[in-house]
C-alpha cells in the first residue's frame, strides 16, 4: 500500500517535497489465545532512500469502550508529533482526530480519544471513511513533515474487523 514523507516547504511550483514509500498493514494477534480476535491493528511505513519510519498501532482499551493510537518513530531523534489526521484521497489537509497526546518519549508517543463522550464515536467514524492517515512531525530544528499512510483495503479490512471484535462499530450507528 502507499505511503510517504510529505515536507512542509514548497519546490519553485509551490508544491511540497513528497518521498514515496510503502505501508504494511496488519493484526496484532490476541494475547489471549482463546480466539482469533486481533488485539490491535499495525501500519508500517518505510520511506524510499530514508532512514525514517513508521509504526502506527491501534488498539482497544477500557474493555472495548475506548481506542488508543501509539506512533512510534525510528530515524528522527527529539521529533514532537501532531494529532493524526484522516483525509480522503485528493485532499491536501485532513480533520485531526479527536484525540489528545499522552505519555511522550523520544519517538513515540500515545493518543487517546479526546474527555468528549462522543469521542470515540467521531474516531472510529473518521478512520472508516478515510482513505489516509497522517501524521505531523516536528523535528528539532528540522523542516516539519507529514508522513503519511494510505489505508486502502487492507487496512480498512483489517480496522473493520478490529472495530467490531472490540464492539466499537454499535457506537457508530
Amino acid at each position: 500500500v502507499r505511503g510517504g514523507l510529505i515536507e512542509d516547504n514548497t519546490d519553485d511550483l509551490g508544491q511540497p517535497t513528497v518521498k514515496g514509500g510503502k505501508v504494511a498493514w496488519s493484526a496484532t494477534p490476541s494475547t489471549s489465545g482463546i480466539d482469533d480476535r486481533a488485539s490491535g491493528v499495525i501500519g508500517i511505513l518505510t520511506i524510499n532512500e530514508s532512514e525514517v519510519s513508521l509504526s502506527l498501532s491501534l488498539a482497544s482499551t477500557e474493555a472495548g469502550k475506548g481506542l488508543a493510537i501509539t506512533v512510534k518513530l525510528a530515524g528522527e531523534s527529539g521529533a514532537e508529533f501532531g494529532i493524526p489526521r484522516t483525509r480522503r484521497t485528493g485532499e491536501r489537509t485532513g480533520e485531526p482526530l479527536d484525540m489528545v497526546g499522552r505519555n511522550p518519549t523520544d519517538g513515540e508517543f500515545l493518543f487517546v480519544p479526546s474527555a468528549d463522550t462522543q469521542a470515540v464515536k467521531n474516531i472510529v467514524s473518521a478512520l472508516l471513511r478515510s482513505q489516509w492517515i497522517d501524521v505531523p512531525v516536528r523535528p528539532q530544528g528540522g523542516t516539519s513533515y507529514t508522513l503519511t499512510m494510505e489505508l486502502a483495503r487492507p487496512g480498512h479490512e483489517l480496522i473493520s474487523r478490529a472495530f467490531e471484535n472490540w464492539n466499537l462499530l454499535k457506537e457508530t450507528r
